[in-house]
């Protein structure tokens, strides 16, 4: 499948002002870079294609490390023994939050899963996009890249990062000490696709694009 031409990311994303970042108004500017959006809009494209190519090569079967897989070894490992029809539904979040880049719309998560899924895209995209051509003739801005910054303003909560906190193993479950202690309610994959309150639930026959 031909990928699309990058979008014009000055235009759609220009990036804040020191002044706009001071200003105690409402501002139509978001905070993502035209650096930030492209690395985002890469890491969306080929972790998608990674994602689709382990499912038709693996099916159902459990994840393994034996070096094999193209992305679903990067998932926590409490999502290594999904069946295909969850992981086409991962998939598919990469598709629904790059579809709100290239209109120019911050890709906010609506679910843990675009939660994990985004945050895989920016840490894929921001180790590759350096190397591109293309990045390198965006123009530059202090917020470039901000993982920090990035998380602050897209996520509600940081909380999906414990799924890949050694000491944090068993945290996903509604009835354990840790999750109760922190209130972080059912966070097991079977629960990863629920919308979240306040956020509005993507279209159901929508369909897959792959």
């Amino acid at each position: 499948m031909t990928k699309p031409e990058a979008p014009d990311w000055v235009t759609l994303f220009p990036g804040l002002t020191e002044d706009e970042k001071d200003a105690d108004e409402d501002l139509e500017v978001s905070f993502i870079t035209p650096r930030t959006a492209f690395a985002l809009w890469v890491g969306l494209q080929v972790l998608a294609d990674h994602a689709s190519d382990d499912i038709a090569r693996f099916g159902d079967a459990p994840v393994t490390e034996d070096g094999r897989w193209m992305f679903f070894d990067r998932l926590p490992r409490i999502a290594w023994s999904q069946p295909a029809s969850w992981r086409r539904q991962f998939a598919r979040c990469f598709d629904d939050l790059c579809a709100e880049l290239v209109q120019g719309e911050e890709p906010r998560p609506r679910n843990t899963a675009e939660e994990v899924a985004l945050h895989l895209a920016m840490q894929y995209g921001a180790t590759c996009a350096d190397d591109m051509e293309q990045f390198d003739h965006l123009p530059e801005h202090p917020d470039d890249l901000d993982e920090d910054l990035f998380h602050e303003m897209l996520y509600a909560d940081t909380d999906f990062l414990y799924f890949w906190e050694p000491n944090m193993d068993g945290f996903e479950a509604p009835d354990t000490e840790i999750n109760k202690a922190a209130g972080i309610g059912d966070k097991r994959p079977a629960n990863w696709f629920e919308t979240f309150g306040g956020s509005e639930e993507r279209a159901p026959n929508r369909g897959f694009q792959r």
